[in-house]
């Protein structure tokens, strides 16, 4: 079975080899990997993991779109790659399939599903900062383990993101695949339940049972410090759209611990190991010096008004602290 996932990025080296790393654990064989504008090595990252057969790059720089993240889904769909595949997902860099069947791979998950599923939707599970403020090497999925209590998610409609079969649909979209291509329509839910009639073109739904086989871990914010870069990087669906305190208390969930991933960590540092081998341990020096960039433009970004002020509203509604003496404060030293 050939799975394929399809990512787009922009100056996010520090958090590729964890992303790549947990998706080839649960059995995704095939990476088509997109950027645009990168300044901090994804670049040249990405060209080393394409060079040693582990990912297919292309490079936007200079492209003409209006949403990078639509233009690299309309390449991945038009690719021969898209073709051959049996599945396909598009999933951001900062989202993780969950997989609670046994086994625990994407293989599992399908065949927990009737033969007639075309598409399975993965709700997201939202995290939040957890109380960091500080950018850290850490692992994402084991530092940042504050969601919403499970009893209120699972009465909202929350986006998806679907695993589909590529010869249903005629090409990828950021959370539905588009066009389907046939009379019945054979949609489930992460809970194996068949997706409510009403909601099969709308890309958040309800799943009262919360994803008991799958959904999608989000980190859409991070630490503040991290949160400061992506409000500078912009959103890649969505270039024009400000990102700033309204967007920080919606999507910074609290009130519920889930440490699933904890127990991954070892794994999916092993796998991290394994790539940076089958790269000549070039791999990891590259990520270093992404992580090294991300403190340094941080350092740059909040001497600006604009992302100063950001930082100090975002401190002044988590903390009830007032004006800008923390920005010196959460600096990180220059590496």
């Amino acid at each position: 079975m050939k799975i394929l996932a399809v990512c787009t990025v922009k100056n996010e080296g520090a958090f590729i080899l964890e992303w790549l790393a947990w998706n080839r654990l649960i059995g995704f064989t095939d990476f088509m990997m997109f950027q645009n504008d990168s300044t901090d090595g994804t670049k040249e990252l990405l060209q080393l993991l394409a060079d040693h057969n582990l990912i297919h790059y292309q490079d936007n720089d200079g492209a003409r779109y209006k949403s990078p993240q639509r233009y690299s889904y309309r390449c991945a769909s038009r690719s021969e790659r898209y073709r051959s595949a049996d599945w396909a997902m598009a999933i951001d860099i900062d989202e993780f399939v969950r997989i609670n069947v046994p086994g625990g791979t994407l293989p599992d998950l399908i065949a927990a599903y009737p033969e007639d599923a075309e598409e399975i939707r993965l709700v997201w599970r939202v995290f939040g900062c957890a109380g960091h403020k500080e950018m850290s090497d850490d692992l994402v999925t084991s530092r940042f383990d504050a969601t919403l209590p499970e009893q209120f998610a699972r009465r909202l409609q929350m986006p998806t993101k679907t695993l589909f079969k590529t010869a249903s649909f005629s090409r990828f979209g950021v959370h539905l695949p588009k066009e389907h291509l046939f009379e019945t329509w054979n949609s489930y839910t992460g809970s194996g339940n068949r997706t409510d009639p009403s909601q099969l073109n709308i890309f958040a739904i309800n799943d009262a049972e919360g994803g008991t086989l799958g959904s999608v871990h989000h980190y859409i914010v991070k630490d503040i410090q991290n949160y400061i870069l992506k409000c500078d990087r912009g959103k890649s669906g969505h270039p024009g759209r400000e990102m700033d305190l309204p967007y920080w208390k919606i999507w910074n969930a609290k009130g519920q611990r889930d440490e699933t991933f904890r127990s991954k960590s070892e794994m999916i540092r092993d796998e991290i190991e394994r790539i940076d081998r089958i790269c000549g341990g070039e791999a990891l020096k590259l990520h270093r010096a992404a992580v090294e960039w991300r403190a340094k433009r941080y350092a740059e970004l909040v001497k600006e008004p604009k992302y100063a002020r950001v930082l100090s509203d975002i401190l002044a509604y988590e903390y009830g602290a007032t004006g800008l003496d923390f920005v010196t404060d959460l600096v990180v030293a220059e590496v």
